[in-house]
């Protein structure tokens, strides 16, 4: 068996998503074969479902197991803290239920590489700064909770040398990015809508474009690296920068600002083992907004 041979055959969960979809371009690009979690075609013989298969579906494991696939990624998730506040039993399905499923997937297609993308809503928000990747977890937010119970359930199931587990920064930018609050204000002159930011502007995040973080994903993917690491530009920057850099593409909707307990605390993360093993350099934070903008303007025309 290859080098690459993890690359092969790929399930991907939440395959909706922004983060999912970036991945799924450049993993087409290196010739995978993308299975995604809305199965249309049979894998009894020759009969077609002819319906959809979601990654909660209690026969995904069944179906798994024949399919075979070389690597499973798990990004489904409900990532907005408010979303996850207004419906908690949606949260625990998509961020704990899903993980569950996955790994029983996992065990049924005879335990391929395992990419589990998680979040730094999990560290003590009293905690030291920056974050490592073994930082000390006390959720503080039901998003948080639901997320860690999912990682929980995945660590239990998935052999720790076959398992890659992704927690991402501040990710932004992409069309299909509906959670973060840059791509809100970007779109709010179209939408009408005063964009509700739950951010403090003192507050340091570490925001990571789009197109960085798939790319530093894929990096360490394609390399079949095991373990826990951070994804993301490794330079936190204020709030505040963000709001300047918007402000100055000319964006001047009223931005109604409500900063709330589960963004309390600087998002410092140590990034560094990330970066060296990637060798890659991330767009600054000035630069990613101009990009993300650019890239919004020109789908209005198509």
């Amino acid at each position: 068996m290859g080098p690459d041979s993890h690359l092969e055959r790929v399930f991907v969960s939440g395959e909706d998503g922004s983060l999912a979809r970036a991945l799924i371009v450049r993993l087409r690009a290196l010739g995978s074969e993308i299975i995604n979690d809305k199965l249309t075609k049979g894998w009894h013989g020759e009969t077609s479902w002819g319906f959809e298969v979601d990654a909660l579906d209690r026969n995904l494991p069944e179906v798994l197991a024949v399919l075979k696939p070389t690597m499973i990624i798990n990004t489904a998730a409900l990532v907005m803290s408010k979303r996850c506040e207004i419906d908690p039993t949606r949260a625990l399905l998509c961020n704990t239920m899903t993980a569950l499923n996955m790994a029983h997937c996992y065990l049924a297609a005879n335990k391929p590489f395992f990419v589990h993308f998680g979040t730094t809503a999990y560290y003590d928000i009293n905690g030291k700064r920056p974050y490592t990747e073994a930082s000390r977890i006390i959720p503080s937010t039901l998003y948080g909770h639901t997320k860690y119970m999912g990682e929980v359930m995945i660590n239990h199931h998935v052999d720790s040398r076959n398992l890659l587990v992704l927690r991402p920064g501040f990710v932004f930018g992409g069309l299909r990015d509906t959670s973060s609050a840059i791509m809100e204000i970007i779109r709010s002159p179209l939408t009408f809508v005063d964009p509700e930011v739950r951010l403090d502007r003192s507050y340091y995040k570490d925001f990571v474009y789009i197109d960085d973080f798939a790319e530093m994903a894929l990096r360490l993917i394609t390399n079949r690296v095991y373990g826990t690491w951070h994804v993301a530009s490794g330079t936190p920057r204020q709030w505040g920068s963000a709001l300047d850099m918007l402000r100055y593409l000319g964006i001047k909707s009223k931005i109604i600002e409500r900063p709330e307990m589960d963004y309390l605390g600087d998002q410092i993360l140590d990034c560094k083992n990330t970066l060296d093993l990637t060798d890659y350099e991330p767009l600054s934070l000035e630069q990613g907004i101009a990009l993300a903008n650019t890239e919004f303007r020109r789908s209005l025309h198509g």
